[in-house]
């Protein structure tokens, strides 16, 4: 059976529903979360590095932190 990106299959609402719900719930943790990344923003460089140090696992998050941290500067 052959299945069509939902982008392409509009006939399919069930997958439209899906893809609507996953819509909504992203939209809902990037405005709930945003706190979070304004804070990690202003915190003092050697707070930074330690977190960084501290956390390998969110390397890659902690990075993009970093960035923007530079581009406000």
């Amino acid at each position: 059976m052959l299945f069509l990106n939902q982008s392409v299959d509009l006939t399919n609402t069930e997958n439209s529903n899906i893809a609507f719900r996953g819509d909504q719930i992203e939209s809902e943790l990037t405005t709930n979360l945003q706190f979070f990344e304004d804070l990690l923003l202003k915190l003092p460089h050697e707070n930074f590095k330690k977190l960084m140090r501290d956390n390998p696992q969110f390397t890659g998050f902690l990075r993009n932190i970093k960035q923007k941290q530079k581009n406000c500067a």
